[in-house]
């Protein structure tokens, strides 16, 4: 005989445990990640709007912060269901799946693997001179980790994916947000985030900023993706959980 057992019917306590504790150390981790950051670009930049600039001015600075963010929010949503469990999700809920979802997911997955690929190929594409001003293990604590943890945060619970008007206009406002940022600090410092801007005209500038709002709306649907094989689609889960084991007798 076999029997399909929901795993978290058979252990309640593990995934909120398991997702409380990533959510807490997570945000402990990008506080760090981000403090040492800008400590150790400070060597380089001493003056202090400069130093802003230059800190921000990579996506996958603004990943991490926007996952910091997240990770906090969430800290203290776990903490408020220890004191008031919830039986539903309610509108805080709604937010955590929105951000995760829609900005800190595809800006993750994007960062890492646009950042590692241009990386492997030729640093100068990124760094002028190939001058990386942040140590490499710094690198790797922004640029590595951030879809790791994320990938964690998917398989230890599930979300429901807000509707695709919303979600596109979170891409798009996050991906506008940025661009602007990115021709801010090169108005202002003469150097553009990534060194291979400099060696574009401006239709191939626009090209490469209109891959990169592409790839970011790739992220999402490939984290929905993931989230639906993991989990199942939201119908699914409205029936029955999708994380099962079988057991055979």
């Amino acid at each position: 005989m076999v029997m399909n057992i929901p795993v978290r019917q058979r252990y309640p306590m593990i995934f909120p445990v398991i997702n409380g504790s990533l959510h807490f150390f997570g945000a402990f981790y990008f506080g760090c990640a981000l403090y040492m950051h800008f400590v150790h670009l400070r060597v380089v930049v001493a003056n202090g709007l400069l130093l802003f600039l230059h800190g921000t001015k990579f996506i996958g600075i603004w990943s991490a912060v926007a996952q910091l963010v997240y990770l906090l929010y969430c800290t203290g949503l776990d903490l408020k269901n220890i004191v008031k469990p919830e039986d539903s999700p309610d509108a805080s809920t709604v937010v955590k799946d929105f951000i995760q979802t829609s900005l800190v997911f595809p800006s993750s997955l994007v960062s890492s693997v646009s950042f590692w690929i241009f990386f492997c190929i030729n640093k100068n594409m990124i760094f002028k001179n190939g001058e990386n001003r942040s140590p490499l293990w710094i690198t790797h604590l922004i640029y590595s980790y951030n879809i790791i943890i994320q990938i964690l945060e998917m398989a230890t619970s599930s979300r429901n994916y807000p509707n695709n008007t919303a979600s596109f206009i979170g891409i798009f406002s996050f991906f506008v947000a940025y661009v602007f940022w990115t021709h801010l600090v090169h108005w202002y410092t003469g150097e553009w985030s990534y060194y291979i801007l400099e060696k574009m005209n401006l239709p191939v500038r626009i090209l490469f900023f209109i891959s990169f709002y592409i790839l970011l709306h790739t992220g999402y649907v490939l984290g929905y993706l993931f989230n639906s094989m993991l989990w199942g689609s939201d119908n699914e889960r409205k029936i029955r959980p999708r994380t099962e084991i079988t057991i055979v007798i």
